[in-house]
C-alpha cells in the first residue's frame, strides 16, 4: 500500500506507489526482491487539560498555595475570590500593620466579629511570620494557574 522501494534489476534505486487504497492482500509476493514500505514519520500531540476549582485555601499560617495554584496579588483578584468563595470582603482594608505576621497576598481569616473574610496583605514580598496566625486560622487564598500538559508521541 502507499509509497514503496523495489530493488528491479533495471533500476535499483526507485521508489514506486500502489495505487491500492486498501490493504493489499498479497504484499508478500514481492519479499524474495526485496521490496519494502517507505515509511514517513509521523507525530501525534495530545494536549490534556485539567480543570480545578477557580480557587483553593493555601495551609493555615504560610504563604503556601497548593500545587496549580498561586498568590492572589491584587485588591480586586481578591474581591473576586471573596465574592466567589462566600467571604466577606475586606480587600481594601489598610492591614500595613500585619504585613509580616500574614499570609502573603489575599488571606483567608476567621475572627470575631466576621468571620469568614478575606483581607490583602500589602507586602510587595514574603511575609516572614504569618504562622503567628495560624490559630485562627489565616491562610493564603489561591487562584488556579493554567496547566496544559502536552506529550508528544513519534512514531517511524
Amino acid at each position: 500500500k502507499g509509497c514503496f522501494y523495489w530493488n528491479s534489476k533495471l533500476d535499483p534505486t526507485t521508489a514506486f506507489l500502489n495505487p491500492n487504497t486498501g490493504v493489499p492482500t498479497n504484499p508478500q509476493s514481492c519479499a524474495s526482491r526485496p521490496c519494502k514500505p517507505i515509511c514517513r514519520q509521523t507525530t501525534i500531540t495530545t494536549t490534556t487539560t485539567t480543570t480545578r476549582a477557580a480557587y483553593a485555601y493555601g495551609s493555615a499560617g504560610s504563604n503556601d498555595c497548593p500545587l496549580g495554584y498561586e498568590n492572589i496579588l491584587t485588591a480586586a483578584e481578591c474581591q473576586a475570590a471573596a465574592n466567589a468563595l462566600g467571604l466577606t470582603d475586606r480587600s481594601s482594608d489598610d492591614e500595613s500593620h500585619t504585613m509580616n505576621r500574614r499570609p502573603k497576598g489575599c488571606f483567608y481569616w476567621n475572627s470575631k466579629p466576621q468571620p469568614t473574610t478575606a483581607f490583602l496583605n500589602p507586602n510587595t514580598g514574603v511575609p516572614t511570620n504569618p504562622q503567628s496566625c495560624a490559630s485562627r486560622p489565616c491562610k493564603p487564598i489561591c487562584k488556579q494557574t493554567t496547566i496544559t500538559t502536552t506529550i508528544t508521541t513519534t512514531t517511524q
